[in-house]
């Protein structure tokens, strides 16, 4: 899970804190399904300006890889893996001396060590099929092709209504399960962890009441679970510094 924190002055603490400890960043973006990394550290953070001054962990950047990460609407992302930390920022200018000039993150997102980031999917971007036995008595076999409500490297959830709720039982597995993300299919087996109440409310959009069934991965390729990961982190929305 991510906990966000909008909190200035808890950012400025943790900006000036890695600055102080030397420690290293990584400015990442996700490539044709790769993701890629690019440690930096810290030179400078300018509280009154609101601003970090970051370089290249090497000191010289001759071929301004930096500038390759830094998104079309101007913003990098950022990651900090000793504390788990993700931020995006804004770009505002490089210097003669290779040193680039970022603003403030409004918001840093810490992610749980337990646990896997997890994005809450818009629309019908990912879904969920299988088929399932129902019925162990009449052998009744459905067909389920459902949308997601979340998705982790971990696990994945999606709503089943109340007359759904009744053929799943937590503890479960679910073979030859088939997610597709956009134009990506991933075949995998899934354990049933949890099935939660969950109510309508503008944070979810959801039509109706239901049964939110949380799944955690019991096999997946290992190439899989990470193109998952990357399109997880690629899509979890932190508000990008105004400057």
């Amino acid at each position: 899970m991510l906990a966000k924190n909008y909190q200035q002055k808890s950012i400025i603490n943790i900006l000036l804190k890695t600055h102080e400890e030397g420690e290293i960043l990584n400015l990442w973006m996700i490539e044709q399904d790769i993701k890629k990394l690019y440690p930096v550290k810290i030179a400078m953070v300018k509280q009154r300006a609101q601003e970090i001054v970051v370089q290249s962990v090497n000191c010289a950047d001759p071929k301004n890889e930096i500038k390759k990460f830094i998104g079309p609407m101007g913003v990098a992302s950022f990651f900090l893996g000793k504390g788990n930390v993700i931020f995006r920022s804004e770009y505002k200018m490089t210097d003669r001396d290779g040193k680039h000039t970022f603003a403030f993150p409004d918001v840093v997102a810490i992610q749980d060590r337990r646990q896997a980031a997890r994005y809450t999917v818009e629309a019908d971007e990912v879904t969920v099929q299988f088929t399932k036995l129902i019925n162990e008595v009449g052998g009744k076999i459905k067909k389920f092709n459902k949308r997601c409500f979340d998705l982790s490297s971990g696990g994945i959830s999606f709503i089943l209504n109340s007359q759904e709720r009744e053929g799943f039982e937590r503890g479960e597995v679910i073979e030859n399960v088939v997610i597709k993300i956009e134009h990506k299919t991933y075949v995998v087996a899934i354990y049933l962890v949890n099935l939660i109440d969950i109510q309508p409310d503008r944070g979810n959009n959801l039509a109706y009441a239901g049964y939110k069934a949380c799944f955690s991965f019991q096999k997946i390729d290992i190439k899989d679970k990470e193109q998952i990961e990357n399109y997880v982190l690629s899509h979890i929305k932190l508000e990008k510094s105004s400057g």
